[in-house]
C-alpha cells in the first residue's frame, strides 16, 4: 500500500525501507513519501516522529502554521507548515508536510525546502509541487490479501 505520487523530470525518486524520496539534481529540495500505514492510536506522537524526522544534531522544530482541509480529490488532511532549527536556532530547512488519513490508513508527503532554495521553491516549484501534493491518492494494493473475494480471483 502507498500514496500514488510522482514528480516529473528532472525529479528522480530513490526507494527506501518505508519512504520514496524525490530529488533533482540541481536543487537540495527533497519530497518524501511515506508509505500507507494503519492509523496510530496517538496521532499527536506520529505528527511528532514525522516532523522531527532528519533534524541536525540538537535541532529542533518551530511550527509556523496548522490547518486541516481536503485535498482535490476529497481526503482529509493535515497540513503543517514548519522550520526545521540548527542547534543555535537557527533555520535551516523550510518544510511542509501533509499528513493523510485514508479510511483506516495514514500516510505523510514532506517537501524540505533548505535556506539555498527557497527563492527558486517560491517562484517556479511551489504550485506545481504542492498541486502535485494535493492530488494524491491511496493505492490499497498489495501482497496481503485485502478481502475474501480475491481468494475467488
Amino acid at each position: 500500500m502507498h500514496i500514488a505520487f510522482e514528480l516529473p523530470e528532472p525529479w528522480t525518486c530513490e526507494v527506501g525501507d518505508r519512504l520514496r524520496v524525490w530529488t533533482r539534481p540541481d536543487l537540495s529540495i527533497r519530497v518524501e513519501v511515506d508509505e500507507l500505514h494503519e492509523l496510530p492510536v496517538d496521532r499527536q506522537r506520529w505528527g511528532v516522529q514525522v516532523l522531527n524526522r532528519n533534524l541536525p544534531s540538537g535541532g529542533s522544530i518551530r511550527q509556523n502554521e496548522i490547518m486541516n482541509s481536503t485535498n482535490h480529490k476529497g481526503w482529509p488532511l493535515t497540513l503543517v507548515s514548519t522550520a526545521a532549527l540548527d542547534a543555535g536556532g537557527n533555520v535551516v530547512e523550510s518544510r511542509i508536510t501533509l499528513f493523510y488519513e485514508f479510511l483506516y490508513h495514514g500516510g505523510t508527503l514532506a517537501v524540505r525546502i533548505t535556506r539555498d532554495d527557497v527563492e527558486r521553491w517560491e517562484a517556479e516549484l511551489r504550485e506545481p509541487v504542492m498541486d502535485l501534493m494535493m492530488r494524491v491518492e491511496p493505492v490499497f494494493a498489495g501482497d496481503e490479501v485485502a478481502g475474501v473475494a480475491e481468494l475467488w480471483d
